[in-house]
């Protein structure tokens, strides 16, 4: 890879970390407007997505620059796009199979729990009363 490659992809890494953070806050900002029923939420909302953008953007700014002049640092992105490229990634079929799997287990557990709640919550009514 040559160094501009190495620069565009250190850009676009922040710009898309950037965007997805600008759409985080936004969404923490909405729910907790919401929660307080302030009023003219819409406006409020406005306004805060809009200072919240400009603040990533420029987080973006001073990290990309930052990045591109330290050589640690660039060297530090380059071995992860190094071990990224070398990784194995699940297929659809297995995430699928794992992800049910998963939720399986989470069902079946919180199945047990809740009867080793109850039951001893019925011994501890049984013993008070």
């Amino acid at each position: 890879m040559s160094m501009k490659s190495d620069a565009l992809f250190i850009i676009l890494f922040y710009c898309i970390i950037a965007i997805v953070m600008c759409i985080f806050l936004n969404n923490i900002l909405e729910d907790i407007f919401h929660y307080f029923n302030i009023n003219n939420t819409h406006i409020y909302i406005q306004q805060c997505s809009f200072t919240v953008c400009i603040s990533v953007v420029s987080v973006f700014i001073i990290i990309t620059y930052i990045s591109i002049i330290n050589k640690k640092s660039k060297f530090f992105f380059m071995q992860c796009l190094f071990e990224l490229k070398k990784s194995h990634w699940p297929t659809f079929h297995m995430t699928q199979m794992n992800t049910i799997i998963v939720i399986l287990i989470s069902f079946i557990f919180s199945v047990i729990l809740g009867c080793f709640d109850l039951c001893f919550s019925w011994l501890i009514n049984l013993n008070l009363y």
